[in-house]
C-alpha cells in the first residue's frame, strides 16, 4: 500500500530534487577534495622543478666562465643569457554544422633537440639527450592527439567559462583542458544564454606547456564511478592494444562517447561503466 506521500506527484518531485542536490554535494565535495590533493602535488613538483633550475643556471653560469676563461668562442645564440619564450599553441574557436559550438588547439611544431646545437661532436662527448617519445604506427602517441580527442569531449562545457566567468569562486572546471585555454581567451561576454560567450572565429594563443601539463597531471582525480576525458584519454594510451588503435578507431570512440559526457557543475564527466564498454568494444579485454 503506497503512503499518500508517495501517491502525491509534487512529493516524489521533491524527493528527487533533494536526491539530485545530495548526488551534486556529494560529486562537488569529491572533485575539491580530489583537487586539493593535486593542489599539493603540484606544488611540491613546482618546487622541485625551481630548485632543478637554479642547479642549471649555476652549472651554465660556471661554463661559460670555464669556456671564456680557455678563450673558446661561443655561437651568437649562445654568447648571452637566452630570452626564454613558451612556444605557444594557437586557439581558435568552431562552429559546427549544428550550430553549436567547440574550442580546436594546435600546438606548435617540435624545436630543435639538444642533438642541434651538439651537432658535430662525438657521443661521448654530447650531454645524455631526453629519449625519444615513444612511436605509434598510426600516429597517436603525441600530444596533439589527446588535445583533440579531450576538447572534443569537453566541449559540453564550453559554455559554462561564459556562465561563471565573474564568478569569485572560479568555474568549477580548473582541471579541465579547456580551463587555460578559456582563460586566456578575448574577454567573454557574460551571459545565462547558451554559447560561449565568444565570436565565432575567434583566435587566440595559450602557451603549449600548460596543455601538456594537464594532460599528464589531471588524470589523477581519481572520481570513484566517473572518468574526466583526460583520464579517458590516459586510459587509452594505456591499454595493451593501444599501438593497434587507428585514427579512425579512436574517431569512433569519441563519437560514441560525446552524448555520453555530462557536466555537473564542476567538468566533463563519464560513468566509468559505459566508457569500460565502448573501450571493450573498440580495443579489446585490456
Amino acid at each position: 500500500m503506497l503512503s499518500a506521500e508517495e501517491n502525491d506527484p509534487r512529493a516524489r518531485r521533491r524527493e528527487q530534487v533533494r536526491r539530485a542536490q545530495r548526488t551534486h554535494r556529494d560529486r562537488k565535495a569529491t572533485y575539491v577534495r580530489s583537487l586539493e590533493s593535486e593542489v599539493t602535488k603540484l606544488r611540491a613538483s613546482e618546487a622541485a622543478h625551481d630548485a632543478e633550475c637554479q642547479t642549471f643556471r649555476q652549472v651554465i653560469r660556471r661554463l661559460r666562465e670555464l669556456i671564456k676563461y680557455h678563450n673558446i668562442p661561443l655561437p651568437p645564440d649562445l654568447a648571452s643569457s637566452p630570452h626564454v619564450s613558451s612556444p605557444q599553441a594557437t586557439v581558435e574557436l568552431v562552429t559546427l554544422p549544428d550550430h553549436s559550438q567547440t574550442i580546436r588547439a594546435q600546438l606548435p611544431a617540435p624545436g630543435f633537440s639538444t642533438g642541434d646545437i651538439f651537432a658535430g661532436t662525438s657521443i661521448s662527448d654530447a650531454p645524455d639527450q631526453e629519449p625519444t617519445p615513444m612511436a605509434h604506427p598510426h600516429g597517436l602517441w603525441t600530444a596533439q592527439t589527446g588535445v583533440d580527442f579531450v576538447l572534443g569531449l569537453e566541449q559540453v562545457c564550453l559554455e559554462h567559462h561564459a556562465v561563471h566567468s565573474v564568478d569569485v569562486e572560479g568555474t568549477g572546471h580548473e582541471m579541465m583542458l579547456m580551463s587555460p585555454i578559456m582563460s586566456r581567451s578575448p574577454p567573454l561576454q557574460q551571459t545565462t544564454e547558451p554559447g560561449s560567450g565568444l565570436p565565432d572565429g575567434a583566435v587566440w594563443s595559450v602557451p603549449s606547456v600548460e596543455l601538456e601539463r594537464l594532460l599528464e597531471f589531471a588524470d589523477r582525480l581519481r572520481l570513484d564511478g566517473e572518468i574526466t576525458p583526460v583520464e579517458a584519454w590516459q586510459a587509452i594510451r594505456q591499454h595493451p592494444s593501444f599501438p593497434n588503435l587507428t585514427r579512425e578507431g579512436l574517431d569512433s570512440m569519441k563519437l560514441m562517447l560525446l552524448p555520453e559526457v555530462k557536466c555537473y557543475g564542476f567538468g566533463a564527466l563519464i560513468d566509468r561503466a559505459y566508457f569500460d564498454t565502448v573501450m571493450l568494444q573498440i580495443m579489446g579485454p585490456g
